[in-house]
């Protein structure tokens, strides 16, 4: 599948263009809205122009963050959700004045985002049972304490739940694989490795974790995936506020939810009848197994879900901003699989039809213009 950032990038000699600039500096609004309508072309196969509308966006977005803002996303939300709002926050918006005034990368990695150190920032009562860890190509045990690559090893095979590894400075469902093991060799996704191909595969730094059993529910759209909430949070003031939502679910059988399929939650943990794929095709039912969506009606505790990101999110001390992927367990209790600093914003906007910030977004726009001034 195409990313849709890089729908129209110039590919410049030697230099490796950026996506979010390239996709929307070079074009006039006629040209941007043909490539919008070639990317997102079965979803909304007609974006009409509104002249109107063009000049409040421009006029809002310049007053508010001194940005010149083609307003071909904007159009392209209104005919997609039926709501006209200078507020929708296009990729170009996000990245060029906003995430970058919430977050600073050099902070993610290799703490922050490092799944290695999660059981440290937020406990080990709210992640995956750690059955080891590898940092910088030392050995940990689940209470950090350096172990030889034997005991790793011995610590491997003779944990006999369903096990998961992956890299712990990752995103994105990236190198994720269920995990086997006998005497002799290890398994991944059904694959043989000895433990010298294992270490070459997993590099440096990986976690082996207890697999998540899930709510029954939310596996049964496809059970084959650990299909996640993710809940984006966000510092403001002296508060810690929750954007929108959505839901996660894998196909074709794979054991990662990421880049698939999504439905939009409602504040209460309600769900859209409907699921989107990543080019925002409509989907009623699944494609891998059919299942209806209308039979999903809502996410089991869905409010301390996000009451836990809420909490966990004061002890990121460098992030304004995260998105939190949770799983539910069969217990309804939430489950931290991950931490993200900077997730495709517009997809949220598409699925649950409104602005990104909603109702904050003054303040938000108001703190993030203050932020930049007193630099």
């Amino acid at each position: 599948m195409k990313n849709p950032l890089r729908v129209g990038a110039k590919k410049l000699s030697g230099i490796a263009p950026d996506p979010i600039r390239e996709l929307f500096q070079p074009y006039h609004t006629s040209n941007m809205l043909k490539q919008l309508q070639k990317r997102f072309g079965n979803a909304v196969p007609d974006i009409q122009r509104n002249r109107a509308f063009e000049n409040d966006i421009r006029t809002y977005w310049k007053e508010k963050l001194g940005l010149n803002v083609n307003p071909a996303w904007h159009l392209l939300y209104k005919t997609f959700t039926g709501n006209e709002d200078v507020r929708f926050v296009s990729q170009f918006i996000w990245k060029e004045a906003i995430h970058h005034s919430l977050n600073n990368p050099d902070f993610f990695y290799p703490v922050i985002g490092d799944k290695n150190f999660a059981d440290i920032l937020f406990g080990v009562e709210h992640l995956p049972k750690t059955v080891v860890k590898r940092i910088r190509s030392r050995f940990y045990d689940e209470a950090n304490k350096i172990i030889s690559r034997d005991e790793a090893f011995t610590r491997i095979r003779s944990y006999k739940h369903n096990k998961i590894v992956k890299p712990s400075m990752s995103c994105r469902g990236q190198n994720v694989y269920e995990l086997e093991s006998d005497e002799k060799y290890i398994y991944l996704n059904g694959k043989t490795y000895n433990e010298f191909d294992f270490l070459g595969l997993m590099g440096h730094d990986f976690i082996v974790q207890h697999k998540v059993e899930q709510h029954p529910d939310l596996a049964a759209p496809h059970p084959s995936s650990l299909n996640s909430i993710r809940i984006c949070t966000m510092r403001l003031g002296n508060d810690i506020i929750q954007l929108p939502s959505v839901m996660k679910f894998g196909t074709k059988n794979r054991i990662t939810d990421n880049t698939s399929l999504i439905m939009g939650i409602e504040p209460d943990g309600t769900l859209t009848e409907t699921a989107y794929n990543f080019e925002m095709n409509a989907l009623k039912n699944h494609p891998t197994t059919g299942y209806s969506f209308s039979k999903l009606h809502k996410v089991p505790n869905f409010s301390d879900a996000s009451a836990l990101c809420k909490e966990l999110h004061q002890n990121i001390l460098h992030m304004d901003f995260a998105a939190w992927d949770v799983a539910i367990t069969p217990n309804c209790s939430p489950i931290i699989i991950e931490v993200n600093s900077n997730p495709c914003v517009w997809s949220f906007q598409f699925v649950n039809k409104k602005p990104f910030f909603g109702n904050y977004t003054e303040e938000v726009l108001h703190w993030v213009c203050s932020r930049k001034n007193n630099r």
